[in-house]
């Protein structure tokens, strides 16, 4: 089981007559383990929105879809259920504030345990998760608000890992994030697909990490999808995409096409990151 969406659509507004919607037509399939997809597109192109619909957040205003076996329905007593699709599919917001609360950063990732009834075993889960996103151990009891941007981030990603979902869906992981914490983010994002084989879903503006670090790439358009495959099809095969949807080439391929273009050199345009066109460079 995982995530499907069959032509589904959103709209804030409830009034037929009003709607004008912000997801269009989406037909999608995620699977449960080993997914490594950035989800893409400019500004209000509906990343945000849909990734709410993947744990249930908000419901498809036409369309069907189906996550872990439910199909999301506005009814009554449905919504009470959705708590275990979100134990399935966890969502991390962009800004970590909107999820810290607590006292204390133990007690902060102690809480979804706790409200799934492992009142118990809650604080040990806690324990784990955070050696699993490699927190520093002294600072277990620190108050979250005190805590810098990525160690914040860091435990966001924790209190949602506690519950142990197959798929983790990242609102702008490294945004505001400097260069180590960056680093740090995106290397556990790697082990917990790799070694963890949870599914990853990342929304991002940073072409670098597509191409990098994402098996899978969906770009959306005007709330419809326009490309669904590998980042190296993208940026290699489908140049009317990129410019049609407003995204920017990863650094290694702006760089190659440009050194190319200004010394005529003959370089590949492929490269993962600079580091690989900086080998290319030394042995040309």
């Amino acid at each position: 089981m995982a995530i499907d969406l069959f032509k589904v659509n959103y709209s804030y507004l409830k009034e037929k007559k009003r709607r004008q919607y912000v997801i269009k037509d989406i037909n999608l399939h995620i699977d449960e383990k080993d997914e490594f997809i950035a989800l893409v597109g400019k500004t209000g192109s509906g990343k945000s929105t849909l990734a709410t619909i993947f744990n249930a957040l908000k419901i498809p205003t036409t369309g069907d879809a189906v996550v872990f076996g439910m199909k999301l329905k506005e009814r009554r007593g449905y919504k009470d259920n959705y708590n275990k699709i979100r134990k399935h599919v966890g969502l991390v917001f962009q800004f970590p504030g909107y999820q810290l609360f607590e006292e204390t950063v133990i007690k902060d990732v102690a809480f979804g345990p706790k409200n799934y009834g492992l009142k118990n075993e809650a604080l040990d889960i806690a324990k784990k998760t955070l050696e699993m996103v490699h927190f520093p151990e002294n600072k277990y009891e620190s108050s979250p608000f005190v805590l810098s941007g990525g160690e914040k981030k860091l435990v966001s990603i924790a209190g949602i890992l506690a519950n142990d979902p197959d798929i983790i869906v990242l609102d702008e992981p490294t945004a505001g994030l400097d260069p180590r914490s960056k680093k740090n983010i995106l290397s556990l994002l790697k082990e917990l697909n790799e070694v963890y084989h949870k599914s990853v879903v990342v929304i991002t503006h940073d072409m670098n990490i597509v191409y990098e670090h994402a098996k899978r790439v969906i770009v959306l358009k005007d709330g419809e999808i326009s490309f669904d495959g590998t980042p190296y099809s993208l940026f290699n095969n489908n140049n009317d995409i990129v410019k049609n949807t407003n995204l920017d080439y990863p650094d290694s391929i702006r760089l190659a096409k440009y050194l190319n273009n200004e010394l005529k050199l003959n370089l590949k345009e492929d490269h993962k990151n600079i580091n690989e066109l900086m080998e290319e460079l030394i042995h040309e």
